[in-house]
């Protein structure tokens, strides 16, 4: 049976917690995950028929909450962390790392945006020798319309942590992408540059400019830099910035953003699961789901019955 919530299925995330808490595979996860870094609250993360809504951080709960006051939430730290748990992840020796990963601003599905890859490759091309060789992290949204083959024809290496967003293993490709590196650059704000800083590598804002050419998704339908993101971006850009980035300081707001106080025990997180399996938002959920099968059952062997007659 097929995730409930989008969230679960979003870069692994599903995966990753099943692993960590034991929980069944063939049971959809009765939980909303938060699909991604944000400081804005979204529809997608906030489901009111979910038993409840998980979130990375007690800050950007407490916006879901406000915005969407009907849903129930609870925090458990960001999917990330879990993954690293479930992998026993052992940080590289800083004599050991060499070069850069950068992960260009992407866009998606329902949102388009653009910048000058042409001048990011010559920006890239132009770092010291300290940063290189230089690795591209592509966004596989991106790599369907052949953005890739930019990067490439410059010479270099291009990677991409899944073909689609719902690879189970996008996270644990994003670790093997990016572990072994010393820096990791981007030129706008993404899940990738916290998970970058728990792994312990140094990060920049670095890049040319990017605009947002159209959106059909209703959650973003005004610039990014928003009255959300702003905030946010005035008060720790300097921490980022080339080639005077602040790692410690990095290290702490990767650990606020992503709900490291907040990470569950296996048995909390087991424990938790279980208890939202067994409520009436869940259960009327799998009897809606079991239902659906079911007529769609009888409907194929009802056609079936009729061409064999």
């Amino acid at each position: 049976m097929k995730e409930f919530y989008t969230g679960a299925m979003f870069y692994g995330h599903g995966n990753i917690i099943r692993k960590y808490s034991a929980f069944p595979k063939w049971l959809p996860l009765p939980v909303c995950i938060q699909h991604g870094w944000t400081m804005a609250p979204n529809q997608h993360d906030a489901r009111a028929d979910a038993a409840e809504n998980w979130y990375w951080s007690l800050d950007i709960a407490k916006k879901f909450k406000s915005k969407y006051p009907d849903i129930k939430y609870r925090v458990i730290g960001a999917p990330f962390l879990y993954c690293l748990k479930n992998i026993n992840y052992i940080h590289e020796e800083s004599e050991f790392k060499k070069g850069s990963i950068v992960f260009p601003f992407h866009s998606t599905e329902n949102i388009e945006i653009g910048f000058d890859y042409e001048e990011y490759c010559k920006m890239l091309i132009d770092l010291p020798d300290e940063y290189k060789p230089v690795t591209i992290c592509i966004y596989h949204n991106d790599k369907k319309k052949q953005k890739d083959k930019i990067f490439i024809q410059h010479g270099f290496e291009v990677v991409c942590n899944g073909d689609n967003p719902c690879d189970d293993n996008f996270l644990y490709n994003f670790v093997k992408n990016v572990h072994g590196k010393k820096y990791l650059f981007t030129n706008e704000w993404s899940s990738a540059m916290h998970y970058a800083s728990i792994m312990e590598i140094m990060v920049y804002l670095y890049g040319p400019s990017v605009s947002l050419i159209k959106s059909c998704d209703d959650n973003y339908q005004v610039d990014y830099s928003n009255k959300c993101w702003r905030p946010f971006k005035e008060e720790y850009r300097k921490y980022y910035l080339f080639p005077n980035g602040d790692e410690e300081r990095q290290v702490v707001i990767a650990n606020k953003e992503l709900g490291m106080d907040s990470i569950l025990s296996v048995r909390k997180m087991n424990f938790f699961l279980w208890k939202n399996v067994f409520t009436v938002k869940y259960m009327s959920t799998i009897f809606k789901e079991i239902i659906f099968y079911a007529c769609n059952f009888i409907q194929i062997f009802s056609r079936s019955l009729r061409d064999n007659d």
